[in-house]
């Protein structure tokens, strides 16, 4: 298991930046601060990762308690970056939902190969249109 999590790190050039077990750390009042500070800092970006509508900007942390656990949502919440520049200097974050890590990391690798492709078209398209 950590070996094909190791593989697809390195051949996609993926690193883990936060793990948040929602089950154990978001479904209590209050909840831990990490997972409270992922939902402060990217309020839209988690609760599409946790592919469900957000409620209100301004709900209290109960409902958000509540609308992870009445979704079943009690997996791990991770945050995964990339290097946009081929260095780690600059780089870009993501979140994503699973089960397990490996669930995780295929839909990160997934994500990363997109966003190279799509970042490769648009050099390309810059490029022509500069020539």
């Amino acid at each position: 298991m950590s070996n094909l999590l190791a593989q697809i790190a390195f051949e996609h050039s993926l690193r883990t930046e936060q793990i948040i077990h929602l089950g154990t750390m978001a479904s209590s009042i209050p909840m831990v601060d990490v997972a409270q500070e992922a939902f402060e800092d990217d309020w839209y970006q988690v609760w599409a990762a946790l592919g469900l509508t957000p409620p209100r900007l301004d709900a209290e942390y109960e409902g958000i308690s509540d609308a992870i656990l009445d979704n079943q949502r009690t997996g791990f919440l991770v945050q995964i970056g990339t290097p946009v520049t081929g260095s780690w200097s600059h780089y870009r974050l993501q979140w994503f939902y699973g089960e397990s890590m490996e669930e995780i990391y295929t839909k990160a690798a997934k994500w990363q190969t997109e966003y190279i492709d799509k970042k490769r078209e648009q050099a390309l398209s810059k490029e022509k249109t500069s020539c």
